[in-house]
């Protein structure tokens, strides 16, 4: 090669070594900073990057600065590069040993299983930039570290990961300092996020009912749909159209249960009166907290709209908590 058609060495445009370590010493949080638009990590100096994992440990207790942070980051289009530097600095061993877990779980020799650090930058990449859904993806997997197991037959398995999660995030979040509303939507999205990717056609009504309810209504359950959309990371085609479109069918599902239960009437007409004559009650809150009983039995998934006194006067013999 020619002088002339020679590339330019790629330099670091970070302080030299001795200014870098006057800065780190008195202000570490230079690192998390520059995880805002991070520098190329393959072109710092080896030295720098020794110095930058070492000030990484005395981030320790900066959660909510790290969480300032994210609140950027995870509104950028595409911030793999971003999650990147956090690991690659230390700054994620530091303050988020959780997610470090999961880059050390995906580089253990003849892994059998996609590299969990991996798909989970995928995954965030492909959600949509919403906060909300960012950070449930960003921490959807986590517990996948502590529930890994092996078969005989040598395929692994994650079983309850989607709990452990939820419960580790709720411990996470501390770290972070989450406002609790926000907090408990995510530990929702976590718990929740295989069961759209479990949906068959062959679900009752009460069972799509059921997942709306646990989830905690239609706004939510929206979003658990985006994040499993953004989970579906095969290289195959064939297979990301199939999950995809089994998604797509259940978001129909539920729009249409929502919208025929907002019209049709819960009850027959004179339910309270069946009661009454049934249990020889008379008028009263009592018939009131029979009625609002089935209500919730309706929201949680149990028993179904528009059916007739019979139906619903079993459902009280067999299961209401006052007979």
């Amino acid at each position: 090669m020619t002088q002339q058609n020679k590339q330019p060495e790629k330099k670091s445009n970070l302080p030299k070594l001795t200014e870098l370590k006057r800065i780190l010493n008195g202000y570490p949080q230079l690192i998390i900073d520059l995880g805002i638009d991070p520098p190329d990590w393959e072109i710092i100096p080896e030295e720098h990057r020794l110095l930058i994992r070492k000030h990484s440990k005395r981030l320790k207790d900066r959660g909510s600065y790290l969480k300032e942070k994210l609140d950027i980051i995870l509104l950028k289009n595409d911030p793999t590069a971003n999650l990147e530097w956090f690991q690659l600095t230390g700054v994620l061993a530091a303050v988020l040993p959780e997610l470090q877990n999961t880059v050390e779980l995906s580089d253990e020799n003849e892994r059998r299983h996609k590299h969990v650090w991996g798909h989970t930058k995928k995954v965030v990449a492909q959600s949509t930039g919403e906060i909300l859904v960012r950070y449930a993806a960003l921490f959807h997997d986590i517990g996948k570290v502590k529930t890994r197991k092996f078969t005989d037959e040598g395929k692994v398995t994650f079983y309850g990961h989607d709990l452990v999660g939820a419960r580790q995030f709720r411990k996470i979040s501390k770290k972070l300092n989450l406002e609790p509303e926000f907090l408990e939507k995510i530990i929702i999205l976590i718990r929740y996020h295989l069961r759209p990717g479990q949906y068959e056609t062959s679900w009752t009504d009460s069972a799509v009912r059921r997942l709306v309810s646990d989830v905690g209504g239609e706004k939510l359950v929206k979003e658990l749909l985006k994040l499993a959309r953004a989970d579906i990371t095969t290289k195959y085609d064939y297979k990301r159209k199939r999950a995809i479109e089994q998604i797509n069918k259940l978001e129909k599902r539920i729009s249409k249960i929502i919208e025929l239960d907002s019209r049709q009437p819960p009850f027959p007409k004179g339910l309270g009166n069946a009661i009454m004559e049934k249990y020889e009650l008379e008028p009263g809150p009592v018939i009131g907290k029979y009625i609002k009983w089935l209500h919730q039995e309706i929201e949680n998934g149990v028993i179904e709209v528009g059916q007739d006194y019979a139906y619903y006067l079993e459902h009280i013999d067999n299961s209401s908590p006052w007979q």
